[in-house]
Parts: structure tokens; C-alpha cells; sequence
């Protein structure tokens, strides 16, 4: 993938994409939501109160490496993404958009290794409308490496998500919201860490590296 970059693809715009599962309970930071206290902590602020099987729906995105960020692509609850339903994707929300946005196609074009996007059918589809990068080329278990994982989809959470959401139509308001808020500068800037984390992946022979 590295060597693609420095040479076939080597000036273009990248195109991360990722689906996502969201939940209606809050989501939390374990790692920076902490409490100092020199006594007895309010059992509120001991417990974070969540539902066995919280109301969820899931969205599938497209975000570009200078900073461009297609609207969320939200599928209904309990929908699976097949390969005939990802291709359609592909045809009726993803190359308008490309088209839009990228109208000399100077684009390449990530999706990860899930069933649906790496079935002949979204493949073929690929190849005769995008550059992108082919299933045998992304690293598998890799969400160190794309930007949706490694930074936006924990920002938008960080922002949308702090309490529970009513219902499944109010927690996608709310990460419409939030999501639309993004600025161009900080998709960039997110993104334009890829490379480097790439190579730290590399070095690490393919294991978890630290942010």
C-alpha cells in the first residue's frame, strides 16, 4: 500500500469510507472521563447506566483527504449491508458524489475487507468507475489506519453521543449535527496522518501502535 502511494497513486485524493454502528446509550471516554475526589464519590458519578440491548442503527460514510465529507448514509434497524445493497450504494450515493466534488476523478478510493465490499460484484463495479485500492492491498484489522476509526467517528461520539438518546431518530439528529459541524481543516489535518501511521503499522509487522 505504501509503495502504491509513493507511485500509481502518488497526488491523488484519498477516499476513506467505514460503516458504523450507533447505539441510543451514551458512549464514554474510559480513558479521560475520570473523577478526583479526596472523598465519597455520588454513586451518579460511580455508574454509568447502560441498556442490554440498546436501540441501534447503522451508517456507512465517505471522507476525503482534503477535507470533503459526503452526508451520513444511514440504513434502517436491523439492516445488514449485502453486496447487491453496497453496490447500489456505490451507484446511487457514492460516484455522484465523486462526480460532484472530483470532477477529474484525480481519486483513489479505501474500503476495508468486509464481505460486502469485497464481493465480485462492488469489485467489478470498482473497477470500472474508481482507482481504489483492491482487497488484497488494505491491511486486515486495521483501524489504526483509517481516519474514520483512529479520530472522527470518536470525535463525533465525543459530541453527539454524552447522553442517552430518547429514541434512534434523536441520535441520529445529533450526529447529523455534529457531523455536518466537522470543518475541513480538521478532517485534513486528521487525515493527513494516515501515511505516518501506515508506516508505524509497518514497523510493528502489522500489530497496534499508540496514538
Amino acid at each position: 500500500l505504501l509503495n502504491n502511494m509513493k507511485s500509481a497513486t502518488a497526488g491523488r485524493v484519498i477516499i476513506f469510507s467505514d460503516e458504523k454502528t450507533w447505539t441510543v446509550d451514551p458512549v464514554r471516554n474510559h480513558r479521560n472521563d475520570r473523577y478526583l475526589s479526596f472523598g465519597e464519590i455520588d454513586k451518579s458519578a460511580r455508574t454509568l447506566i447502560i441498556t442490554k440491548h440498546p436501540a441501534c442503527t447503522m451508517s456507512l460514510i465517505f471522507v476525503a483527504s482534503n477535507g470533503i465529507a459526503a452526508p451520513l448514509i444511514w440504513f434502517p434497524t436491523g439492516f445488514r449491508l449485502k453486496a447487491a445493497d453496497y453496490t447500489k450504494v456505490l451507484k446511487t450515493k457514492f460516484l455522484p458524489w465523486v462526480r460532484e466534488n472530483f470532477p477529474d476523478s484525480n481519486v483513489v478510493f479505501q474500503q476495508d475487507g468486509a464481505p460486502a465490499y469485497t464481493a465480485l460484484t462492488a469489485q467489478n463495479w470498482l473497477k470500472k468507475h474508481v482507482e481504489f485500492w483492491p482487497k488484497d492491498m488494505w491491511p486486515p484489522n486495521s483501524p489504526d489506519a483509517n481516519p474514520l476509526d483512529y479520530a472522527i467517528w470518536p470525535h463525533v461520539q465525543s459530541k453527539a453521543c454524552t447522553l442517552r438518546h430518547a429514541n434512534v431518530g434523536a441520535m441520529k439528529a445529533s450526529v447529523n449535527e455534529h457531523w455536518t459541524s466537522m470543518s475541513k481543516k480538521y478532517i485534513t489535518k486528521t487525515c493527513q496522518a494516515f501515511r505516518r501511521r501506515l508506516e508505524a503499522i509497518v514497523i510493528v509487522d502489522g500489530g497496534y501502535i499508540d496514538d
